[in-house]
Protein backbone atom coordinates (compact mmCIF):
# COMPACT_ATOMS: atom_id res chain seq x y z
CA UNK A 1 0.00 0.00 0.00
CA UNK A 2 1.29 3.56 -0.83
CA UNK A 3 0.02 6.92 -0.57
CA UNK A 4 0.03 9.44 -3.65
CA UNK A 5 -0.38 13.43 -2.28
CA UNK A 6 -0.73 15.82 -5.12
CA UNK A 7 0.71 19.23 -4.72
CA UNK A 8 -0.26 22.30 -6.78
CA UNK A 9 2.09 23.31 -9.29
CA UNK A 10 0.38 27.02 -8.58
CA UNK A 11 1.72 28.80 -5.59
CA UNK A 12 -1.10 31.97 -5.04
CA UNK A 13 -0.64 34.26 -1.81
CA UNK A 14 -2.79 37.74 -0.50
CA UNK A 15 -0.52 40.96 -0.97
CA UNK A 16 -2.70 43.05 0.08
CA UNK A 17 -3.17 45.08 2.86
CA UNK A 18 -5.26 44.28 6.63
CA UNK A 19 -9.00 45.57 5.39
CA UNK A 20 -11.61 47.30 7.72
CA UNK A 21 -15.21 48.68 6.58
CA UNK A 22 -16.59 52.00 8.40
CA UNK A 23 -19.12 53.10 7.13
CA UNK A 24 -18.34 52.69 3.34
CA UNK A 25 -18.30 49.48 1.87
CA UNK A 26 -14.91 48.40 0.74
CA UNK A 27 -13.19 46.65 -2.21
CA UNK A 28 -11.26 43.32 -2.15
CA UNK A 29 -8.63 43.86 -4.94
CA UNK A 30 -7.71 41.07 -7.88
CA UNK A 31 -4.19 41.92 -8.38
CA UNK A 32 -3.77 41.98 -4.36
CA UNK A 33 -3.32 37.76 -5.40
CA UNK A 34 -0.44 37.28 -6.94
CA UNK A 35 1.41 33.76 -7.25
CA UNK A 36 3.11 31.33 -9.66
CA UNK A 37 3.95 28.36 -11.37
CA UNK A 38 6.29 26.07 -8.96
CA UNK A 39 6.58 24.10 -12.73
CA UNK A 40 8.18 27.42 -14.26
CA UNK A 41 8.38 30.34 -12.11
CA UNK A 42 5.54 32.00 -14.31
CA UNK A 43 3.85 35.10 -12.83
CA UNK A 44 -0.01 34.33 -12.01
CA UNK A 45 -2.09 37.08 -11.63
CA UNK A 46 -5.82 36.85 -10.79
CA UNK A 47 -7.72 39.41 -12.63
CA UNK A 48 -6.90 42.20 -15.05
CA UNK A 49 -4.11 44.43 -13.89
CA UNK A 50 -4.06 47.67 -16.60
CA UNK A 51 -4.97 47.16 -20.34
CA UNK A 52 -2.90 43.66 -19.32
CA UNK A 53 -4.93 40.52 -19.84
CA UNK A 54 -2.05 38.34 -18.10
CA UNK A 55 -2.76 34.56 -19.29
CA UNK A 56 -3.40 32.32 -16.27
CA UNK A 57 -5.73 30.23 -17.60
CA UNK A 58 -3.20 27.43 -18.33
CA UNK A 59 -2.90 26.89 -14.66
CA UNK A 60 -5.96 28.56 -12.47
CA UNK A 61 -9.40 27.19 -14.01
CA UNK A 62 -11.81 29.04 -11.24
CA UNK A 63 -11.68 31.91 -8.92
CA UNK A 64 -14.44 32.44 -6.05
CA UNK A 65 -15.05 34.59 -3.50
CA UNK A 66 -17.21 34.23 0.04
CA UNK A 67 -17.79 34.50 3.42
CA UNK A 68 -16.26 32.09 4.94
CA UNK A 69 -19.20 30.30 6.32
CA UNK A 70 -18.15 28.76 9.27
CA UNK A 71 -17.20 32.21 10.83
CA UNK A 72 -19.47 33.79 13.07
CA UNK A 73 -19.03 36.62 11.97
CA UNK A 74 -20.29 36.43 8.43
CA UNK A 75 -23.71 37.78 9.49
CA UNK A 76 -21.97 41.51 9.58
CA UNK A 77 -20.95 41.64 5.99
CA UNK A 78 -22.04 41.06 2.17
CA UNK A 79 -20.33 39.72 -0.32
CA UNK A 80 -21.19 41.51 -3.82
CA UNK A 81 -19.90 38.77 -6.11
CA UNK A 82 -18.85 35.13 -5.88
CA UNK A 83 -15.66 36.03 -8.50
CA UNK A 84 -13.55 39.20 -9.63
CA UNK A 85 -15.31 41.14 -12.18
CA UNK A 86 -15.38 44.56 -13.87
CA UNK A 87 -18.63 45.75 -12.36
CA UNK A 88 -16.77 46.78 -8.94
CA UNK A 89 -13.63 47.97 -11.10
CA UNK A 90 -10.95 50.06 -9.02
CA UNK A 91 -9.25 52.93 -10.38
CA UNK A 92 -5.89 53.66 -8.67
CA UNK A 93 -4.49 56.89 -9.18
CA UNK A 94 -1.40 58.91 -8.03
CA UNK A 95 -1.27 62.14 -6.22
CA UNK A 96 -1.70 64.35 -8.57
CA UNK A 97 -4.78 62.27 -9.89
CA UNK A 98 -3.26 60.14 -12.95
CA UNK A 99 -4.72 56.99 -13.46
CA UNK A 100 -2.19 54.37 -13.22
CA UNK A 101 -3.89 51.10 -13.08
CA UNK A 102 -7.42 49.33 -13.08
CA UNK A 103 -8.16 46.15 -11.47
CA UNK A 104 -11.24 44.35 -10.73
CA UNK A 105 -12.34 43.52 -7.17
CA UNK A 106 -15.17 42.26 -5.38
CA UNK A 107 -17.68 45.09 -2.92
CA UNK A 108 -17.94 44.06 0.88
CA UNK A 109 -20.34 45.72 2.71
CA UNK A 110 -21.72 45.69 5.98
CA UNK A 111 -25.32 44.05 6.61
CA UNK A 112 -27.36 47.34 7.60
CA UNK A 113 -29.34 47.60 10.68
CA UNK A 114 -26.71 45.71 12.88
CA UNK A 115 -25.29 47.54 15.73
CA UNK A 116 -21.89 47.04 16.58
CA UNK A 117 -20.63 48.02 20.45
CA UNK A 118 -16.99 47.06 19.06
CA UNK A 119 -15.10 46.25 16.16
CA UNK A 120 -15.44 42.66 14.57
CA UNK A 121 -13.08 40.64 12.36
CA UNK A 122 -14.60 38.67 9.36
CA UNK A 123 -13.06 36.60 7.16
CA UNK A 124 -13.78 36.01 3.29
CA UNK A 125 -12.34 33.45 1.74
CA UNK A 126 -10.33 33.33 -1.53
CA UNK A 127 -10.52 29.93 -3.38
CA UNK A 128 -8.43 29.47 -6.26
CA UNK A 129 -8.61 26.06 -8.73
CA UNK A 130 -6.09 25.01 -10.37
CA UNK A 131 -6.54 23.05 -13.79
CA UNK A 132 -4.88 19.81 -11.65
CA UNK A 133 -8.02 20.00 -9.36
CA UNK A 134 -5.60 21.65 -6.48
CA UNK A 135 -8.00 24.36 -4.58
CA UNK A 136 -6.17 26.82 -2.63
CA UNK A 137 -8.08 29.26 0.00
CA UNK A 138 -6.64 32.27 0.76
CA UNK A 139 -8.16 33.93 3.73
CA UNK A 140 -8.70 37.49 3.85
CA UNK A 141 -9.66 39.36 7.22
CA UNK A 142 -11.53 42.26 7.74
CA UNK A 143 -12.61 44.62 10.43
CA UNK A 144 -15.86 45.65 10.91
CA UNK A 145 -15.83 49.02 12.93
CA UNK A 146 -18.68 50.56 14.67
CA UNK A 147 -20.63 53.26 12.65
CA UNK A 148 -19.22 56.77 13.63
Amino acid sequence: TFTVTVKSPVVVSYTGAAKAINNDPITIDASEFTGKSMKDGSALYIGKVGSNDVDYTNYITSVSVAADSKDANSKYITVSANAFNTTDEVTYKDSKDNVLYKANGVKVERVAGIALQSAVTCKVNVTVLDKWGVSTVIPVNITVNPIQ
